[in-house]
């Protein structure tokens, strides 16, 4: 059975799920690009009496670094961040390259089986074990090749 997730498990390094990129690229080095998208589940039509104005959808920021990418909100704050570098450790102290077997130990039944969706850089893993608390999309999510972790995904939006 899954362990419930804490607040800290959102946190990894300098990174924190909500808090604001502004923070964490203090501490980083410059990346290697920023990119703007828009949100596409935003947006859209409104009707305010009888007269349809357009709403236009919200912006995101992808932050490409070297084995790090952070997206964030359009208020600056992040929204999920995937590594594949073993400089981060998670709050219960999986890194990259740490077995399968190890993640079960710590953060016990995967949240859904025989899920995978490959983040950007990923679609070469052979397995993931998503975590998330109850019903919500937020969650850690470690991406598997051979029996050991390559990739890590924590934040909001995994579907």
């Amino acid at each position: 059975m899954a362990q419930n997730l804490k607040e800290s498990d959102y946190t990894v390094g300098p990174l924190s799920i909500g808090s604001y990129v502004s923070n964490a690229l203090r501490v980083l080095p410059k990346p290697i690009s920023v990119t703007g998208e828009d949100e596409p589940s935003t947006g859209g039509t409104y009707s305010i009496n009888g007269k349809d104005t357009l709403l236009p959808p919200d912006r995101y920021f992808v932050y490409e670094f070297d084995s790090l990418t952070i997206e964030t909100r359009s208020d600056g704050s992040i929204k999920r961040f995937s590594y594949s570098t073993k400089k981060y450790v998670t709050a219960r102290g999986i890194r990259i390259g740490d077995s399968k077997q190890k993640v079960q130990e710590l953060y016990g039944k995967p949240s859904e089986d025989d899920w995978l969706n490959p983040q950007i850089g990923q679609e070469n893993t052979d397995d993931c074990l998503p975590y998330f608390e109850g019903n919500s999309t937020i969650g850690i999510s470690f991406y598997i090749k051979n029996g050991i972790v390559v990739c890590i995904s924590v934040g909001q939006g995994f579907t």
